[in-house]
């Protein structure tokens, strides 16, 4: 009935108003989300930026250890280079010591000499003793052999002051029985050199042997008497070739030590060692010098190597704060991406509520669409009963209209009743006929507003 359809719309007005205000606070509430997720992507940026600076800080502290690591590992490996170096030349500063010392002990102990040399050189009472010609010469090395060979027996030969000093000695070693010595006195004896104008000089020639060595001047005499007129020649072939140009006057020398006599007559074949005599004052004196070298060097390198440990334990240093920052930065990192994901985290949710109210706000528009067309149906089913029953109101007050002139009719008649049976017998069929419409119209008006 009507009653029951206002009822409904009247319910349906008021969920439209709950609706509609609900949509109004949901788009209240989707803003405020919104404007606090623009925040907090806000935030996200920020954080963002900072842990990119964070991580390119990190990048940078990576290569600034890894670069610091190459130089601390080549510091590393050049201070352990630099340790077997003084290692290495503090071995050989022994090894030249060693030999050294032995040579020193061969030089004061003449070794190399024969008997009788030995103990006039270690007399110290006898004067005029100036040492034997092996000791007073310096030879460079790659003439060893050519003048130990060119001196022969010479080498042993001790020069003396004058023949008196000679005599004196020759007396001790008669006296004692030590043997016999050869004394070269320095008053006696001439220089006898060669004049190389009157020799034939070819490519091969290397020189006089006198003028090959080193030694006092006031020893020139003796050395150009016994090693003046000795040629030295680069090898045997070259020798006798020389030999030949000069006719065999000269005694020519080769490097190896090989001999050829004026006259004619060869001397060579494996040399025997007489003590390294003409070596060894050399090899003192290189052995010296190597050793001064060494220790100048061993100086040097532990300089070097304080400087480079040094260096190592500064770098060692900035390795360990390098780590130290990398360790601290990392933390700093965990932390900003934390702080990165929760913002994210927050976001996602909120996007998630402002979805939620959205598929609510759509959710209550399908339900208000629902009730607006409800609510027509209802506004239309009410407007029909209105108009039905408007309708048959107006049939009712007609046909009563009617009624009302029969019944005048009737009553005007009813006199008339005799004469007028017949119609009153149609009137009264008339009047039934209306008073079943009007019962039949009285149904539908009560039928339709049980319906709505």
């Amino acid at each position: 009935n009507k009653q029951d359809a206002t009822s409904k719309l009247s319910t349906l007005n008021a969920n439209k108003e709950n609706i509609n205000l609900r949509k109004e606070t949901i788009d209240l509430d989707i803003r405020e989300i919104k404007y606090k997720i623009d925040k907090k992507i806000e935030e996200v940026s920020k954080a963002s930026a900072k842990l990119e600076d964070k991580t390119k800080s990190m990048e940078s502290l990576k290569n600034d250890e890894v670069k610091t690591n190459n130089d601390f590992n080549i510091l590393l490996n050049k201070s352990n280079n630099i340790e077997k170096q003084i290692q290495d030349s503090k071995y050989s500063l022994n090894d030249y010591k060693s030999k050294l010392n032995i040579y020193i002990e061969m030089e004061n102990h003449y070794e190399g000499f024969n008997k009788g040399v030995k103990e006039v050189l270690k007399n110290k009472n006898l004067q005029g003793i100036q040492g034997a010609l092996g000791q007073v010469i310096e030879v460079p090395s790659k003439f060893e052999k050519s003048i130990e060979a060119s001196l022969g027996a010479y080498m042993q030969n001790i020069i003396t002051n004058d023949e008196s000093s000679a005599k004196f000695a020759i007396n001790y070693l008669k006296k004692n029985n030590l043997g016999r010595v050869t004394f070269l006195p320095m008053n006696i004896i001439k220089s006898n050199k060669i004049d190389t104008r009157n020799i034939k000089v070819g490519t091969s020639f290397i020189g006089i042997a006198s003028d090959l060595i080193k030694f006092d001047d006031k020893y020139r005499n003796i050395i150009e008497n016994i090693l003046g007129r000795t040629i030295i020649i680069d090898n045997i072939d070259n020798a006798i070739k020389f030999a030949k140009e000069n006719n065999h006057k000269f005694k020519v020398v080769t490097l190896d030590g090989e001999i050829l006599n004026p006259g004619g007559s060869l001397t060579g074949g494996s040399l025997r060692v007489s003590g390294n005599i003409l070596s060894r004052k050399r090899l003192i004196n290189e052995y010296k010098e190597k050793i001064e070298l060494l220790k100048a060097e061993i100086d040097r390198l532990y300089i070097e190597k304080n400087e480079v440990d040094n260096n190592t334990k500064i770098i060692k240093e900035k390795l360990k704060q390098i780590s130290i920052d990398i360790n601290s930065l990392d933390k700093e990192i965990i932390i900003e991406n934390a702080e990165l994901n929760k913002f994210k985290e927050e976001i996602k949710s909120l996007k998630i509520s402002v979805e939620k109210l959205e598929n609510e706000k759509d959710g209550l528009g399908s339900n208000l669409e629902y009730i607006l067309e409800k609510s027509k149906l209802i506004k239309d089913v009410i407007l029909s009963i209105d108009t039905k029953h408007d309708e048959n109101k107006l049939q009712i007050e007609s046909l009563t209209n009617k009624l009302k002139e029969y019944n005048s009719l009737y009553e005007d008649d009813k006199l008339k009743f005799d004469n007028l049976n017949l119609n009153l017998v149609k009137h009264n069929q008339i009047y039934e006929s209306i008073i079943r419409d009007i019962q039949r119209i009285s149904e539908e008006n009560k039928t339709l507003e049980n319906k709505y």
